[in-house]
C-alpha cells in the first residue's frame, strides 16, 4: 500500500481511537517511519479528536472535586493535600520550595555521582 491508499483505509482513524489490534498498531507505527503523510496525517487526527472533545466537555459540579479527595483519602495510606494555588500563598511557597529542591538535589547528584 502505498500512503494514499493507507490514508483513505480508515485505518488511522481506528488506531487514533485505540481500536486496532496489536498487530494493526505495529503496521500503523511502522508506515509512521516510512511515510512522513501518514505521521502528519495521524497527528491531523488526533488534533482533531482533540479539539471535538474539548469543544464536547462539561465540567463536572464542584462537588465531584470534594468526593473525590474524601474517596481516594478513605483508601489511600497517607491524604492526599489540595495544593491549591489560588487558596493561599502558603501553598505556592512550599510547592516553589520543592521544585528547587528537586532541582538543587538533582544537580548535586548528577555533579557529584
Amino acid at each position: 500500500m502505498n500512503a494514499q491508499e493507507i490514508i483513505s483505509s480508515g485505518i488511522l482513524e481506528l488506531y487514533c481511537t485505540g481500536l486496532t489490534s496489536a498487530v494493526e498498531n505495529a503496521e500503523v507505527e511502522q508506515w509512521v517511519k516510512q511515510y512522513p503523510e501518514v505521521a502528519a496525517e495521524i497527528a491531523a487526527i488526533q488534533a482533531g479528536l482533540e479539539e471535538y472533545a474539548q469543544s464536547h466537555a462539561i465540567a463536572p459540579a464542584p462537588s465531584v472535586k470534594e468526593k473525590l479527595f474524601a474517596e481516594i483519602n478513605k483508601t489511600a495510606a497517607s491524604p492526599v493535600v489540595n495544593m491549591n494555588p489560588s487558596g493561599s500563598g502558603t501553598a505556592k511557597v512550599y510547592s516553589i520550595f520543592t521544585s528547587l529542591e528537586v532541582c538543587g538535589g538533582s544537580k548535586y547528584y548528577f555533579t557529584v555521582g
